[in-house]
């Protein structure tokens, strides 16, 4: 913004949206841009060896919310000592930012941000039956990629394999472009014909 500078921030806290009764003592990782991901996992698996540790809480903020969705992504896929279960929730925070004029003549400009905001809850247990909705999925059930007959997800080399191929009629295509030969054979043919053409003009002129 020209002529103006960001003096300050102010972010409106955004608490979890979970019922309180059933994530009550529940550990919230909060995934920043740079967060590493081996930290914050290494962290979590340590979390669950605790048998009395049943769930956890992600969460990510403004551009850090995709960063966030990964990070659980590779947390499931990894983890191999049961099912788990996930409830995601996106909410917008108000954030606002002070700008100062650097002259004089202007005035002072306050601008109002919403941020997404997600919480993805992970649990080892099903969530009770009044607290399922539509983001509700577990790991037990492939939810992406797309599977084959016998409920495999095909590598490049099955889908190549698999590929039909084209028919082909009978008969030379007549879209097929001439071979090369032809065509400088057809060349030489044109340019000896003008050269005769050419010859005989001069005669007759002579």
């Amino acid at each position: 913004m020209d002529n103006y500078i960001k003096v300050s921030e102010v972010n409106v806290p955004c608490l979890s949206p979970f019922p309180t009764e059933l994530t009550s003592g529940t550990k919230e990782m909060v995934v920043k841009e740079n967060t590493k991901f081996k930290n914050i996992l290494t962290f979590v698996d340590k979390l669950f060896e605790d048998t009395n540790c049943r769930m956890v809480v992600f969460k990510g903020v403004g551009e850090a919310t995709a960063k966030c969705i990964s990070c659980v992504e590779v947390f499931k896929r990894n983890y191999k000592d049961g099912v788990l279960y996930q409830w995601n929730k996106i909410l917008f925070t108000r954030r606002t930012d002070s700008w100062l004029p650097t002259v004089e003549s202007l005035s002072k400009i306050l601008v109002h941000v919403d941020v997404p905001t997600i919480f993805i809850l992970i649990s080892k247990d099903p969530f009770p039956d009044d607290c399922i909705d539509e983001s509700y999925q577990n790991s037990s059930v492939e939810t992406t990629g797309f599977t084959s007959g016998n409920g495999t997800i095909p590598n490049g080399l099955e889908l190549r394999q698999q590929k039909p191929k084209l028919s082909r009629t009978s008969g030379p295509n007549k879209w097929n472009r001439p071979p090369k030969k032809t065509i400088r054979h057809k060349n030489s043919s044109l340019y000896l014909k003008i050269n005769h053409d050419r010859s005989q003009s001069l005669l007759l002129y002579q």
